[in-house]
C-alpha cells in the first residue's frame, strides 16, 4: 500500500518520516499535537507538512473553526498509510523477537490434501493457543513426491510438509526433518462382489482400480513395484485428491491403495474394508521442509515447533489390525 501513495514520486529522494507526520496529523488535526506525538518541535511538523504538501501537490488540511480539516486526497491516504506503518512495524518488531501473542503473521505451507487432513485440525489449534491473530494457509503442490524448491525461494511458502523420498534435494539451501513414516495399505467395499477373504496377488491385479497421481500420467510406485513382478492393475479411475478416493470406493466396485492413517479414519464412517498390500512396498517419510536462510528466523522457528506439536498428536496411532491374509491393493501415485 505505501508503494501506491509514493509510486509517482522520486523513492530515493523521499523521507519515509513525512508519512509518520502525516499520520499523526490526519490523527490528531492539530500541528501541535501533532509533534507531541512524534516527538518533534511545533516548526519541525510545520516544515513537514509545507513538505508533504508539495511533494503531494495537495494543501492536505484546511484551517476551519481552529481545527485542522483534511482534504480528500489527505482522507484518501489515511487507511493505507495507517496500515502500512503498522503493517511494517509488526515486521520490525519481528525482527527483533518474534511474539505470536500479537503478531498478524499469515503462514503458507505447501501441502496436500492428504497432509492437511492429517495435521491442520492440531496444528491449527496449537497455533490459536499462542498466536490467536495468527493466519495458517494452505498451497497445493504441483507435484506429489517433489520438493517445491521455487516457491521456497520466492517467498511463496514459508514451508512444505510432503511425501518426499529420499534424497529429497542436492540442494544446499533445503533444510528437511522426518515428521513421521507412513504405509499403504488397500481398501475395498465391504460388500466387494470377487474380494471375499483372502485376497492375492491376481486378484488385486484382476481387480478395477483408481489410482491418486498429481501428474497427468503413470506409472506411479504401484504399477513400478507390479510391473517387477509381472503384473498389471487396470486403472478405471484417477483422482488427484486423496480424501476423495475412500468415497469412490465405497460407492462402487474399484479398489485403491491409501495412507494407512486415512484408511483407518473413513473405515469408521464408509462400508470399507482394509488389507496389507500383497506385495511389499516401501514406507514413506512425510517431511518438513524449509530453506536455510530462514533456520533462525524466530518466527519460522516457532511455525516448525507448532508443526512438531501437531505432528505428535496424529504419530503412529493404528487402531485397527489389519487381516493377516488380506491382498489388496493399490498405491498413491
Amino acid at each position: 500500500m505505501m508503494w501506491c501513495i509514493i509510486q509517482h514520486m522520486n523513492l530515493s529522494g523521499f523521507d519515509l518520516n513525512l508519512l509518520v507526520a502525516l499520520d499523526a496529523l490526519l490523527q490528531e488535526r492539530s500541528v501541535t499535537r501533532a509533534a507531541a506525538q512524534v516527538g518533534l518541535s511545533q516548526p519541525a511538523m510545520s516544515n513537514a507538512l509545507a513538505r508533504l504538501r508539495a511533494l503531494l501537490s495537495d494543501p492536505l488540511f484546511h484551517k476551519r473553526a481552529g481545527s485542522m480539516v483534511p482534504t480528500a486526497r489527505a482522507l484518501a491516504l489515511a487507511s493505507p498509510i495507517r496500515n502500512s506503518l503498522a503493517q511494517l512495524g509488526a515486521t520490525l518488531r519481528e525482527q527483533r523477537g518474534f511474539d505470536p501473542s500479537s503478531s498478524r503473521k499469515v503462514f503458507t505451507i505447501s501441502v496436500t490434501d492428504y497432509i492437511e487432513f492429517l495435521l491442520f485440525g492440531p496444528l491449527l489449534r496449537y497455533v490459536a493457543s499462542d498466536g490467536p491473530q495468527i493466519q495458517i494457509k494452505s498451497c497445493r503442490p504441483d507435484q506429489l513426491f517433489f520438493i517445491p524448491e521455487a516457491a521456497l525461494r520466492e517467498g511463496a511458502v514459508d514451508a512444505a510438509i510432503g511425501i518426499f523420498p529420499n534424497p529429497v534435494s542436492t540442494s544446499s539451501e533445503i533444510r528437511t526433518q522426518t515428521l513421521i513414516d507412513e504405509e499403504n495399505v488397500c481398501i475395498a467395499r465391504q460388500r466387494h462382489p470377487t474380494i471375499k477373504g483372502r485376497l492375492t496377488l491376481e486378484k488385486f491385479a484382476a481387480s478395477e482400480h483408481v489410482g491418486i497421481f498429481y501428474r497427468d500420467h503413470g506409472p506411479g510406485l504401484v504399477d513400478s513395484s507390479l510391473e517387477t513382478l509381472e503384473f498389471h492393475r487396470r486403472l478405471n479411475g484417477i483422482s488427484r485428491h486423496f480424501l476423495s478416493v475412500p468415497f469412490i470406493v465405497a460407492a462402487s466396485d474399484l479398489i485403491a491403495v491409501v495412507p494407512k492413517r486415512i484408511a483407518t479414519t473413513f473405515r469408521k464412517f464408509l462400508p470399507l474394508r482394509v488389507f496389507e498390500l500383497p506385495f511389499s512396498l516401501p514406507k514413506f517419510p512425510v517431511k518438513l521442509v524449509w530453506l536455510e536462510r530462514n533456520q533462525n528466523d524466530s518466527a519460522q522457528i516457532w511455525l516448525r515447533q507448532k508443526i512438531l506439536q501437531a505432528t505428535r498428536d496424529v504419530s503412529v496411532k493404528s487402531d485397527f489390525k489389519l487381516r493377516a491374509r488380506a491382498d489388496l491393493s493399490t498405491t498413491t501415485a
